[in-house]
């Protein structure tokens, strides 16, 4: 095994004593009891390799070991330190120093905008499940025996299966994540427990891989005297780089309005796929994992790396030959903008003596601002102004509109250029080969496929996807790596799964526009998280413990929470399981889960689908990260109704107009809901509690589709009516048409409908209550026009 791979896989099973300790109720030390039972389980020369470094993390073993000054276990030792103290923090009690096994995992939002007084809700013992379901923090206080025991035979068994010479070390990395996301790294009481088992291996497995590049570089192999006996923590022996796609918007929306499903999702899908590459070709080239990926999701990322002139010298390339292969693809439509910035371990650590790690991004994202002003080089910018003669100069693609190597696409019925049609073809595998849940599909990087993606050299590398049941038909040495789509697997080569919004990817617009009740058009969705910039910058910061929560595994923590919401639990927020259960409800009817993801990032969302569906969908996501958040996160949205037929592209804008509307509200939190105008702006809790409410008791008490002998007949013709009557004209209601209004609609109840009349005089004095409340005018107009849509009749 090589000495870099000793690193990493010492540094990712370091702590993993404590999942076996737990699970058995032993007191014997996690380093000595994890040895003991990997030996049980996997190769005997593999964990001889990686013994004597899971035992001697700690400072008391290696004072005793008397290891040669070069072993690896003081690189362990140390990147077991700078985690540790990136994430451990005493919480300000009586308690003493404590260690409990059925300590459960504190939600990182316990932190978030700190306060004493707060409920604290934790993480209930669990793996990452297959069905998207949501661990939703709870108040509880103490985790099962039986919980841990599950836990620790899962990991045996994988690690059994695991093959250490062969697979990617990506693999172990996954299965960590998988199994250890809710599992604690520290349970001592007297600390906070908001930090999981995994998120410490793998920052230690990147730390301690950054300190291995950046010792050989320097030809220094004394790791006893650096990392043990003469500890610097102000070198600054590391980069945090950023790396953000830049033109994301413009490139999704552009689009035809014939295959407009297949093909936005394609084009929104094929950035997560570009952003996925670019991180692993730099991954690579440095001998990197993805324990060097601080986070991923919504066309950023942030990777932490060694600090060596080799690595200045690959994200220098990077930015050159990546921009190169998008010009040469795309103009100027698709840009990627790299910096970085050098770091030392106090930097994680909120020392007071040393910039914090919250800094740190907000300079990375100064650099990008200027990076972005001047991304293109002087030949890059010569070929921008001088590009290559047109082939077709009679023909212009229907999508894009270049006119450049154009075909006839039979799917589209048009003339789109190659690019498009292999973005199509992307549209058409996943399709194909994923469910429509959004599972079962492999992504295969390698020599042959139905699209490109950029290598680190400026060359093309093709992407191919199949059906998980082919994998093993893949020819050896024909591909590069492997990503999976929303699944649990591993193996050689294995690089990530990825975790995306693919639920509902059949069908069209037009059939859930069917689908929807009463009017058949679809509704639209864009939502975006509020204030996450100012949450990220002064979240973690309190009156309490002023900036000693600051760190890098808090950020990673909170960043990737966030992003598997978004990018893997969005779908079963949209699923038909989830609309089934779900409180806030348009109708009763029974096919539910007619909505199409077409973006889901980190931080924001684009849904397509039936309408009524969609308003569903979007109550039930607000509640819903708001549980998962404790609060501390919220969104604001806007949702349109729209004909099947009309330009997404302007879809997109206009939609995007009403959820900015929505922003500008004081405590945002607030959806635009059907027209982009302040009587249609409201706080999400209004919506799914207020307007509901009055939903529910008109329903209750009119009858909207032909005659009834229980409820006051409500004609369209007389809904519209009192809708009109109570928008107004020049905003002013019309109390005296509106008793006119309500004196016909006592007309129809027959006189001796004692009941009936005296439902009618409540009515009555209900609506008249609204008339004179600002807040419920509002809500009731809302309301009339949820019912409109549901009632009005197919034409």
């Amino acid at each position: 095994m090589r000495e870099l791979d000793k690193v990493i896989y010492s540094a990712l099973l370091h702590d993993i004593g404590k999942v076996f300790q737990r699970a058995d109720r032993v007191k014997v030390k996690h380093g000595i009891y994890g040895v003991e039972e990997l030996e049980k389980i996997i190769d005997k020369d593999i964990i001889n390799d990686l013994k004597t470094s899971i035992i001697n993390h700690h400072k008391d073993e290696l004072k005793d070991a008397q290891l040669e000054a070069k072993d690896i276990s003081y690189i362990i030792y140390e990147a077991d330190n700078i985690a540790a103290a990136s994430e451990r923090r005493e919480i300000d009690n009586e308690q003493n120093k404590i260690f409990k096994w059925d300590v459960p995992l504190d939600s990182i939002y316990n932190i978030i905008k700190y306060n004493e007084d707060d409920e604290k809700y934790k993480y209930d013992l669990d793996d990452l499940n297959d069905d998207y379901k949501i661990n939703i923090p709870k108040k509880f206080e103490t985790v099962t025996i039986g919980k841990y025991i599950k836990i620790k035979e899962e990991l045996k068994r994988v690690l059994t299966g695991y093959n250490f010479q062969k697979d990617n070390p990506n693999s172990l990395i996954y299965i960590l994540k998988n199994l250890l996301s809710y599992v604690p790294s520290s349970t001592n009481i007297a600390q906070f427990a908001d930090i999981s088992l995994y998120e410490h291996l793998k920052l230690t497995a990147g730390l301690a891989s950054c300190m291995y590049l950046y010792c050989k570089e320097k030809s220094n192999m004394d790791y006893k005297s650096k990392y043990y006996l003469n500890v610097n923590s102000d070198e600054k022996e590391y980069i945090i780089s950023s790396i953000d796609l830049s033109g994301v918007q413009k490139f999704i929306y552009t689009i035809t309005a014939t295959g407009a499903a297949k093909m936005l999702k394609a084009r929104s899908f094929y950035l997560e796929l570009l952003m996925e590459n670019i991180i692993d070709e730099i991954l690579e080239k440095l001998e990197l994992t993805r324990a060097n990926v601080i986070y991923s999701g919504g066309a950023h990322s942030y990777l932490l790396l060694p600090n060596t002139n080799f690595t200045k010298e690959i994200l220098e390339q990077a930015k050159v030959n990546f921009n190169n292969w998008l010009i040469n693809k795309f103009g100027i439509e698709l840009s990627i903008i790299i910096s970085y910035i050098e770091c030392c371990a106090n930097n994680f650590n909120a020392n007071k003596d040393s910039t914090n790690i919250n800094q740190i991004f907000s300079e990375l994202a100064q650099n990008a601002s200027k990076i972005k002003l001047q991304k293109y080089n002087k030949e890059q910018l010569e070929k921008l102004l001088m590009p290559n003669e047109i082939e077709d100069e009679t023909r212009e693609c229907a999508v894009c509109g270049t006119s450049n190597r154009i075909i006839y696409n039979e799917g589209l019925e048009k003339d789109i250029c190659l690019t498009c049609n292999y973005i199509y073809e992307l549209g058409n595998k996943l399709t194909m080969y994923s469910n429509n849940q959004g599972k079962g599909a492999i992504i295969v990087i390698g020599d042959d496929g139905i699209i490109q993606l950029p290598t680190l050299e400026g060359k093309s590398i093709f992407v191919n996807i199949i059906q998980d049941k082919d994998k093993a038909n893949i020819k050896e040495g024909t591909y590069k790596r492997l990503y999976t789509l929303n699944k649990k697997d591993y193996g050689d080569l294995f690089s990530n799964n990825i975790t995306t919004g693919l639920y509902g990817i059949k069908g069209t617009y037009q059939e859930c526009a069917k689908e929807s009740i009463g009017e058949k058009k679809i509704g639209v969705l864009r939502a975006d998280v509020d204030n996450l910039g100012q949450t990220f910058k002064m979240g973690f910061i309190n009156e309490k413990y002023n900036e000693k929560l600051v760190t890098l595994s808090r950020y990673s923590m909170l960043s990737n929470s966030l992003s598997d919401f978004f990018k893997y639990n969005i779908n079963y927020i949209c699923s038909e399981e989830n609309l089934k259960r779900n409180e806030c409800k348009i109708s009763n009817k029974e096919n539910r889960g007619n909505i199409k993801i077409i973006y889901s990032g980190g931080d924001d969302l684009f849904l397509i689908g039936a309408w009524d569906e969609i308003l569903e969908v979007s109550m039930s996501l607000d509640e819903l990260l708001k549980q998962y958040t404790n609060g501390k996160i919220t969104i604001s949205a806007g949702i349109a109704l729209f004909n099947p037929k009309y330009p997404i592209s302007r879809i997109a804008e206009l939609v995007g107009e009403m959820e900015s509307r929505a922003k500008k509200q004081e405590n945002k939190n607030s959806i635009t809901i059907f027209q982009n105008d302040d009587m249609h702006v409201l706080h999400f809790d209004r919506l799914k509690h207020d307007v509901m409410e009055k939903i529910k008791y008109l329903e209750e008490n009119f009858e909207f589709k032909g005659n009834s002998e229980s409820k006051i007949e409500m004609s369209s013709s007389m809904l519209y009516k009192l809708l009109k009557l109570f928008k107004g004209e020049d905003n002013k209601i019309n109390k005296v048409k509106i008793a006119y209004l309500l004196g016909r609609l006592e007309e129809k109840i027959k006189k001796d409908n004692v009941r009936l009349q005296q439902t009618y005089n409540e009515i009555k004095e209900y609506i008249y209550d609204i008339i004179d409340d600002e807040k419920d005018v509002k809500e009731f107009i809302i309301a009339l026009e949820i019912l409109i849509y549901k009632y009005r009749e197919e034409r």
